[in-house]
């Protein structure tokens, strides 16, 4: 057996909601698709204050030129809303983007991050090839689609687009919903050659945990398609209400393990393995574990480490899949209760000869 280098990652995701303090309309702008020639795009984040003080926006940074900026510069008052304006030059050449802006308030350390995307073309392409995935009519550009990441008791909501690429009307309809999934319109007329949109909203559920498949089925004209959506997202704890007592007495995670480069023949099982202390004062609860990838076998289960204690958890990797000569990373993620670590994320080098 053989073990590749293993490394940690640790995380905190945000929601609409951010910090107890403010909620935000949306926390994408997709424009979809553009072309080089439409000149500038533009839209705006509406920032609605939820607490019982004023909040402030100190600053936007932006991880590209460009990209312009402005802001609500003055305190909001509690139930007040503020705006964050954003253009794009869209002078970049046609390629896909996707932008994202840190939003940082006065006495929060960790920014709200905001994203900004489209698929610009050089010209305009029919909207068949632009919407491949076809059925009676109705095209697609994927039949996966991520929703985002969700915090328990809260919903999280997304917008994707669809096409009539037919001569045709279609009428659109869905069926098959899972119970945490809702879909608006659930009926609408989409005219030929032009797209409609579609948002769609997923419910946490304390039962589901981590990374989760909804799915849903199209129904056009009156026939169900003979393929489904598949959405994800990404539902974790919330901590949003916590008391700073609460906090005081939570678990707190700690990683250590002993990270091996070598590099391991293909076909040859390869061992990670990982030691999580709790020094909080109370429970750590492992509400999931997801693998990006099948050939990781677990060797140990656990689901609490009490407070001072640890646990080891070990992993086998198949490395039969992976191609000769090739460099590969896999993650393992657990979802925990730990409010400074709700997700640890487990980083496997397999260095493949």
């Amino acid at each position: 057996m053989k073990s590749g280098l293993l490394y940690i990652f640790l995380s905190v995701l945000l929601s609409t909601k951010f910090a107890g303090i403010v909620q935000v309309d949306k926390t994408v702008h997709d424009w979809g698709d553009v072309t080089v020639n439409d000149g500038p795009l533009n839209c705006t984040f509406t920032i609605t204050n939820i607490s019982n003080k004023p909040q402030t926006i100190r600053r936007v940074l932006k991880t590209c030129g460009c990209t312009k900026v402005s802001w609500s510069t003055k305190p909001l008052n509690p139930g007040e809303e503020g705006f964050i304006n954003v253009t794009y030059s869209n002078d970049e050449g046609p390629y896909p983007f996707d932008k994202t802006l840190n939003v940082y308030f006065d006495g929060v350390k960790k920014p709200l991050l905001l994203h900004i995307r489209a698929d610009v073309h050089k010209v305009k392409l029919p909207i068949a090839q632009t919407y491949p995935i076809h059925f009676k009519g109705l095209g697609v550009k994927s039949t996966d689609i991520k929703v985002g990441n969700l915090l328990q008791g809260e919903q999280k909501s997304n917008e994707f687009t669809v096409a009539n690429v037919s001569q045709t009307p279609i009428v659109l309809g869905w069926t098959d919903l899972d119970p945490q999934l809702g879909i608006e319109p659930r009926n609408q007329t989409i005219e030929p050659e032009s797209t409609a949109r579609v948002v769609v909203t997923v419910n946490a559920n304390r039962a589901r945990w981590g990374k989760n498949h909804y799915i849903a089925t199209a129904v056009v004209n009156g026939e169900k398609a003979d393929w489904h959506i598949d959405f994800t997202a990404v539902t974790i704890e919330n901590f949003s209400n916590w008391t700073q007592k609460q906090r005081d007495d939570a678990p707190k995670a700690e990683v250590e393990t002993t990270m091996d480069t070598s590099p391991v023949k293909r076909g040859e099982n390869m061992n990670a393995a990982f030691e999580v202390s709790n020094v909080g004062k109370s429970p750590l609860i492992i509400y999931k574990a997801d693998y990006d990838n099948d050939i990781i076998k677990s060797l140990d289960s656990c689901n609490t480490i009490e407070s001072g204690t640890s646990q080891i958890f070990r992993y086998e990797i198949n490395t039969s899949g992976f191609k000769q000569d090739s460099e590969n990373t896999l993650v393992i993620t657990l979802y925990t209760n730990d409010p400074t670590h709700p997700m640890l994320h487990f980083y496997i080098d397999a260095i493949i000869l």
